[in-house]
Protein backbone atom coordinates (compact mmCIF):
# COMPACT_ATOMS: atom_id res chain seq x y z
CA UNK A 1 0.00 0.00 0.00
CA UNK A 2 1.79 3.53 -0.71
CA UNK A 3 2.04 6.28 1.65
CA UNK A 4 -0.35 8.52 0.11
CA UNK A 5 -2.97 5.87 -0.02
CA UNK A 6 -2.64 4.97 3.28
CA UNK A 7 -2.61 8.40 4.43
CA UNK A 8 -5.77 9.20 2.87
CA UNK A 9 -7.50 5.90 4.32
CA UNK A 10 -6.42 7.45 8.13
CA UNK A 11 -8.14 10.62 7.05
CA UNK A 12 -10.84 8.98 6.20
CA UNK A 13 -10.70 6.70 9.46
CA UNK A 14 -10.30 10.15 12.00
CA UNK A 15 -13.40 11.79 10.15
CA UNK A 16 -15.61 8.35 10.47
CA UNK A 17 -14.68 8.67 14.40
CA UNK A 18 -15.27 12.15 14.30
CA UNK A 19 -18.82 11.71 13.05
CA UNK A 20 -19.20 9.12 15.37
CA UNK A 21 -18.28 10.99 18.00
CA UNK A 22 -20.47 13.74 17.50
CA UNK A 23 -23.14 11.63 16.57
CA UNK A 24 -22.78 10.22 20.52
CA UNK A 25 -22.33 13.30 22.12
CA UNK A 26 -25.54 14.72 20.45
CA UNK A 27 -27.11 11.17 22.05
CA UNK A 28 -25.53 11.85 25.36
CA UNK A 29 -25.20 15.41 26.30
CA UNK A 30 -26.50 17.61 28.55
CA UNK A 31 -26.88 21.74 29.02
CA UNK A 32 -25.21 23.56 31.48
CA UNK A 33 -27.18 26.32 31.77
CA UNK A 34 -31.13 24.85 31.01
CA UNK A 35 -32.17 28.26 31.72
CA UNK A 36 -30.24 30.55 28.99
CA UNK A 37 -32.21 33.30 27.98
CA UNK A 38 -32.37 33.24 24.10
CA UNK A 39 -34.50 35.92 23.48
CA UNK A 40 -32.81 39.18 21.92
CA UNK A 41 -33.33 41.65 24.38
CA UNK A 42 -34.47 45.03 23.45
CA UNK A 43 -32.60 47.56 21.51
CA UNK A 44 -30.07 44.79 19.62
CA UNK A 45 -30.11 43.65 16.48
CA UNK A 46 -28.40 40.62 14.43
CA UNK A 47 -26.07 41.51 11.92
CA UNK A 48 -25.89 37.78 10.61
CA UNK A 49 -23.57 34.87 11.15
CA UNK A 50 -20.39 35.02 12.02
CA UNK A 51 -17.65 33.77 9.48
CA UNK A 52 -17.11 29.90 9.94
CA UNK A 53 -13.02 30.76 10.14
CA UNK A 54 -13.13 33.62 12.44
CA UNK A 55 -11.72 32.74 15.96
CA UNK A 56 -13.38 33.22 18.97
CA UNK A 57 -12.49 32.61 22.85
CA UNK A 58 -14.64 30.86 25.19
CA UNK A 59 -14.94 30.52 28.82
CA UNK A 60 -15.74 27.62 30.79
CA UNK A 61 -16.67 27.55 34.78
CA UNK A 62 -15.07 24.33 35.86
CA UNK A 63 -16.74 22.71 38.90
CA UNK A 64 -14.62 24.21 42.21
CA UNK A 65 -14.51 21.92 45.61
CA UNK A 66 -15.03 23.11 49.15
CA UNK A 67 -18.15 25.24 48.29
CA UNK A 68 -19.70 24.96 51.36
CA UNK A 69 -16.77 25.29 53.44
CA UNK A 70 -15.91 28.35 51.23
CA UNK A 71 -19.94 29.52 52.37
CA UNK A 72 -18.95 29.02 56.26
CA UNK A 73 -16.07 30.89 55.99
CA UNK A 74 -17.25 33.72 54.27
CA UNK A 75 -20.21 33.65 57.28
CA UNK A 76 -17.81 33.22 59.95
CA UNK A 77 -15.77 36.42 58.97
CA UNK A 78 -18.57 38.90 57.98
CA UNK A 79 -20.54 37.81 61.68
CA UNK A 80 -19.18 39.94 64.39
CA UNK A 81 -19.95 37.17 67.00
CA UNK A 82 -17.40 34.68 65.46
CA UNK A 83 -13.68 34.53 66.61
CA UNK A 84 -12.92 34.69 62.65
CA UNK A 85 -14.54 38.01 61.89
CA UNK A 86 -12.75 40.24 59.91
CA UNK A 87 -10.17 37.70 59.33
CA UNK A 88 -10.63 37.69 55.40
CA UNK A 89 -8.91 35.35 53.44
CA UNK A 90 -6.60 36.07 50.56
CA UNK A 91 -6.79 35.22 47.26
CA UNK A 92 -4.53 32.21 47.29
CA UNK A 93 -6.53 30.62 50.61
CA UNK A 94 -9.58 30.69 48.41
CA UNK A 95 -7.37 29.49 45.36
CA UNK A 96 -6.14 26.84 47.28
CA UNK A 97 -9.96 25.82 48.76
CA UNK A 98 -11.89 25.99 45.21
CA UNK A 99 -9.35 25.08 43.10
CA UNK A 100 -10.93 22.49 40.94
CA UNK A 101 -9.58 18.69 40.80
CA UNK A 102 -6.66 17.87 38.80
CA UNK A 103 -8.89 15.52 36.73
CA UNK A 104 -11.49 18.34 36.36
CA UNK A 105 -8.65 20.32 35.00
CA UNK A 106 -7.39 17.84 32.61
CA UNK A 107 -10.84 16.49 31.59
CA UNK A 108 -11.94 20.13 29.97
CA UNK A 109 -8.50 21.15 29.11
CA UNK A 110 -8.14 17.76 26.85
CA UNK A 111 -11.54 17.90 25.64
CA UNK A 112 -10.47 21.45 24.34
CA UNK A 113 -6.98 21.25 22.90
CA UNK A 114 -8.89 17.43 20.92
CA UNK A 115 -11.33 20.03 19.57
CA UNK A 116 -8.71 22.31 18.03
CA UNK A 117 -8.82 25.07 20.79
CA UNK A 118 -5.86 27.21 21.32
CA UNK A 119 -3.89 29.21 23.34
CA UNK A 120 -5.96 28.24 26.39
CA UNK A 121 -5.25 29.79 30.25
CA UNK A 122 -6.91 30.14 33.53
CA UNK A 123 -7.12 32.31 36.52
CA UNK A 124 -5.17 32.12 39.65
CA UNK A 125 -8.16 29.66 41.24
CA UNK A 126 -7.63 27.50 38.42
CA UNK A 127 -11.55 27.50 38.06
CA UNK A 128 -12.42 29.14 34.68
CA UNK A 129 -10.08 27.76 31.63
CA UNK A 130 -10.25 30.13 28.27
CA UNK A 131 -9.76 29.11 25.06
CA UNK A 132 -9.55 30.21 21.30
CA UNK A 133 -11.27 28.33 19.03
CA UNK A 134 -12.34 28.48 15.15
CA UNK A 135 -16.13 29.41 15.03
CA UNK A 136 -16.56 26.03 13.32
CA UNK A 137 -14.77 24.39 15.88
CA UNK A 138 -16.22 26.10 18.44
CA UNK A 139 -19.81 25.44 17.02
CA UNK A 140 -18.86 21.14 17.01
CA UNK A 141 -17.49 21.23 20.35
CA UNK A 142 -21.04 23.01 21.68
CA UNK A 143 -23.78 21.05 20.24
CA UNK A 144 -26.76 23.83 19.00
CA UNK A 145 -24.71 26.17 19.39
CA UNK A 146 -24.64 28.63 15.93
CA UNK A 147 -22.63 31.65 16.15
CA UNK A 148 -24.24 35.78 14.94
CA UNK A 149 -22.75 38.48 15.17
CA UNK A 150 -24.62 41.71 17.02
CA UNK A 151 -25.15 45.15 17.89
CA UNK A 152 -27.01 47.39 20.57
CA UNK A 153 -26.98 48.13 24.17
CA UNK A 154 -25.57 51.31 25.15
CA UNK A 155 -22.86 52.14 23.01
CA UNK A 156 -24.23 50.65 20.25
CA UNK A 157 -21.56 47.69 21.34
CA UNK A 158 -20.80 44.49 19.16
CA UNK A 159 -20.57 40.98 20.55
CA UNK A 160 -20.80 37.52 19.11
CA UNK A 161 -23.19 35.07 20.62
CA UNK A 162 -25.59 32.40 19.82
CA UNK A 163 -29.40 32.63 19.37
CA UNK A 164 -29.34 28.71 20.06
CA UNK A 165 -29.01 26.77 23.56
CA UNK A 166 -25.61 24.92 23.48
CA UNK A 167 -25.12 21.16 25.19
CA UNK A 168 -21.92 19.13 25.99
CA UNK A 169 -20.69 16.11 26.33
CA UNK A 170 -22.26 14.33 29.31
CA UNK A 171 -19.38 13.00 30.77
CA UNK A 172 -18.26 16.66 31.24
CA UNK A 173 -21.22 17.20 33.74
CA UNK A 174 -19.02 16.38 37.15
CA UNK A 175 -16.35 19.15 35.92
CA UNK A 176 -18.24 22.16 34.22
CA UNK A 177 -20.57 24.35 35.81
CA UNK A 178 -21.31 26.63 33.19
CA UNK A 179 -19.97 28.50 30.10
CA UNK A 180 -19.21 32.07 30.98
CA UNK A 181 -21.63 35.06 30.30
CA UNK A 182 -21.56 38.23 29.69
CA UNK A 183 -24.21 40.45 30.71
CA UNK A 184 -26.01 37.24 31.54
CA UNK A 185 -27.42 37.00 28.01
CA UNK A 186 -26.83 33.89 25.76
CA UNK A 187 -24.43 31.44 27.87
CA UNK A 188 -21.30 32.18 26.31
CA UNK A 189 -18.79 35.49 26.42
CA UNK A 190 -17.22 35.92 23.45
CA UNK A 191 -14.54 38.91 22.60
CA UNK A 192 -14.68 40.75 19.26
CA UNK A 193 -12.03 39.49 16.42
CA UNK A 194 -9.88 42.29 16.69
CA UNK A 195 -9.56 42.31 20.68
CA UNK A 196 -6.69 39.61 20.01
CA UNK A 197 -3.23 40.43 18.28
CA UNK A 198 -2.56 37.00 16.21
Amino acid sequence: MTADLQKGRMRLQACFLGLLALFVTGKCSYSPEPDQQLALPPGWVSLGRVDSEEELSLTFALRQQNVERLSELVQAVSDPGSPRYGKYLTLEDVAELVRPSPLTFRTVQKWLLAAGAQNCHSVTTRDFLTCWLSVRQAELLLSGAEFHRYVGGPGEIHVIRSPRPYQLPKALAPHVDFGNTKWGWWGLKHIEPGARKV
